[in-house]
C-alpha cells in the first residue's frame, strides 16, 4: 500500500496516527508514524506495510457498523476448526471490515454466552483498538462510539 504525507494510519502497533514520511536510519528505510495514542513517533521497516492501513473514511465506518443491527454470525458457516483461529486469521489480514466483522461476531458470541476465554481476550483487545478507531473517525467519544458496536 502507498501512504502519503498526512495519511491517517492504523495497524498492528498502531491504534491511529499520522503518516509522516520515509526515513533512513543506519542505512536502512523505515515508514515514520506518528502515533496519536502513545503520542511518539513510531518507525515501521519498509517490507512491513502489510502491517499498516489507512484509516477507513467516515461513510465505510457507517456502513460496517450496519452489521451490528443483525443478530447472527457474518461468517458462521466459513468457520472450518478452531473459530479462535478463524478470527485470528481474518485479523492478520489488516482489514478494517474484517475487523469490524470479527467484532460483531465475537460480541454476538459474548452476548449468547458461547465465547471462550480466549476468544474473550480476543474480543477485549479488537474492541479497544476499534473503538479509538471508530471514535477518531467520527469525530465522537468513546462512550458513542462503544454504543454503536452494541447488539442489543
Amino acid at each position: 500500500m502507498k501512504f502519503e504525507v498526512g495519511d491517517n494510519i492504523s495497524g498492528q502497533s498502531i491504534t491511529t496516527g499520522k503518516y509522516l514520511g520515509l526515513e533512513v536510519m543506519y542505512g536502512k528505510d523505515f515508514h515514520r508514524i506518528y502515533d496519536n495514542t502513545k503520542k511518539m513517533t513510531v518507525f515501521v521497516p519498509i517490507g512491513e506495510e502489510g502491517k499498516l492501513r489507512k484509516l477507513p473514511t467516515k461513510d465505510t465506518v457507517i456502513s460496517s457498523l450496519k452489521s451490528f443491527t443483525k443478530d447472527v454470525l457474518i461468517e458462521s458457516d466459513q468457520i472450518d476448526g478452531s473459530r479462535y483461529k478463524f478470527f485470528k486469521d481474518k485479523l492478520q489480514l489488516v482489514n478494517f471490515k474484517k475487523s469490524i466483522e470479527v467484532l460483531h461476531d465475537l460480541t454476538l458470541l459474548k452476548k449468547n454466552k458461547e465465547i471462550t476465554v480466549s476468544e474473550r481476550k480476543l474480543l477485549t483487545s479488537l474492541k479497544d483498538k476499534l473503538l479509538i478507531e471508530i471514535s477518531f473517525i467520527m469525530g465522537i467519544d468513546m462512550a458513542m462510539a462503544e454504543e454503536k458496536v452494541t447488539i442489543n
